[in-house]
């Protein structure tokens, strides 16, 4: 399974897949330790293909990850913002009932 693949998938169709190669590798696995196996890179090529799919949705789940964090900062900087105007309000509301 080639990288841009796996990107065109979507995280569920990922971690499906993921659950599928377990299961192949754990096959491969046992048949290669009852008998040897006509491929016996099957066995590392499937190992790949986890970890290429298992960086795929960390890498996916770390940006939305980011994007959320970035969009509390934003919010939490327009509160520090709005925060000396409303204290300079109230100073000129205290002005004027003087």
């Amino acid at each position: 399974m080639k990288s841009e693949e796996i990107r065109e998938m979507t995280i569920a169709e990922i971690k499906e897949r993921i659950e599928n190669e377990k299961e192949m590798l754990l096959k491969l696995k046992i048949n290669h330790n009852v008998s040897s196996l006509e491929n016996p890179m099957k066995i590392k090529y499937a190992r790949r293909t986890i970890a290429r799919l298992k960086t795929e949705v960390t890498k996916r789940e770390s940006e939305s990850a980011v994007g959320e964090s970035a969009g509390k900062k934003e919010t939490a900087k327009a509160v520090a913002v709005e925060k000396p105007a409303v204290a300079e309000v109230e100073k000129e509301e205290q002005v004027t009932s003087e």
